[in-house]
């Protein structure tokens, strides 16, 4: 079976989930969201996968460009995105 990595990503007291499947940002949620399972479950019967928690080279960019945005030093996102 194939893997969604996620990683935890927190700013400002605020807690999100990220997410990758195959070098592509997938998901990206406030972990308190109310759907968030509902979402994950889609996700992950969509792509045929089970989420590992393993940081990779995706979601270490994208907690680099969000640490950016939020610091008023970055308007756009070079990640790669699977919608």
């Amino acid at each position: 079976m194939k893997k969604i990595n996620i990683f935890y990503y927190k700013k400002n007291g605020v807690e999100y989930i990220l997410g990758s499947f195959e070098n592509q940002l997938c998901l990206i949620d406030l972990l308190t969201s109310k759907n968030r399972e509902r979402v994950e479950r889609r996700l992950s019967k969509g792509l045929h996968a089970k989420y590992i928690e393993c940081e990779d080279a995706v979601l270490v960019q994208t907690a680099k460009e969000l640490d950016e945005y939020f610091a008023g030093k970055r308007e756009q996102f070079d990640i790669p995105l699977l919608m």
